[in-house]
């Protein structure tokens, strides 16, 4: 049985190495490793802003990195907090449920009170609200580890 764990391992891992798609030109890898790097920005300031959301950004800058830099696209990869959500999502096309519960969590706190207290316009109160509950639409139609 731990022979077969270790080829399934294998076999996964082959799977996400098939993913490397570096582009021949020196510009267009440049370009990748840019968009990556602001995909990743994007979803580092997703961490801290629930309306923005981490995930989508950090699967868009692996896709970069994988066609831009073998280095980046693998760092990201074994990266602690980001590595075991982008291998679920391109293995099995599954969103944790530590994700979503840490997503439907930081919403739940921050949205109202950033309605509340400070968003001051009625309209944009709305459009935040309409975002956050697309954005939970969005997280739990996936399924679940």
């Amino acid at each position: 049985m731990a022979e077969e764990s270790m080829e399934a391992r294998s076999a996964r891992e082959a799977e996400m190495e098939a993913r490397l798609n570096l582009s021949r030109s020196p510009v267009l890898r440049a370009l990748f490793i840019g968009l990556g790097i602001l995909f990743l920005g994007l979803g580092l300031i997703g961490v801290v802003l629930p309306v923005l959301p981490t995930t989508p950004f950090v699967l868009l800058a692996a896709g970069c990195f994988a066609r831009g830099s073998r280095r980046f696209y693998h760092r990201l990869l074994n990266n602690a907090w980001f590595g075991s959500v982008i291998r679920a999502w391109y293995l099995d096309r599954v969103i944790p449920l530590r994700a979503k519960l840490a997503a439907t969590g930081a919403l739940a706190l921050t949205i109202p009170l950033s309605i509340i207290y400070f968003i001051p316009v009625l309209v944009a109160k709305v459009i935040v609200g309409l975002i956050a509950g697309a954005v939970l639409v969005y997280i739990w139609r996936f399924p679940s580890e």
